[in-house]
C-alpha cells in the first residue's frame, strides 16, 4: 500500500507540475 501511494503522489506531483509550467508558458505572467 505504502508503495503504491508512493507511486500515485510521484504521478500526482509530476502531473501537476507539467500542468503549471503549460500554464506558466501558454499565460506568461510579468513578473
Amino acid at each position: 500500500v505504502a508503495s503504491a501511494t508512493a507511486t500515485f503522489v510521484m504521478m500526482f506531483s509530476s502531473s501537476l507540475s507539467v500542468v503549471e509550467f503549460y500554464f506558466l508558458h501558454r499565460f506568461p505572467i510579468p513578473y
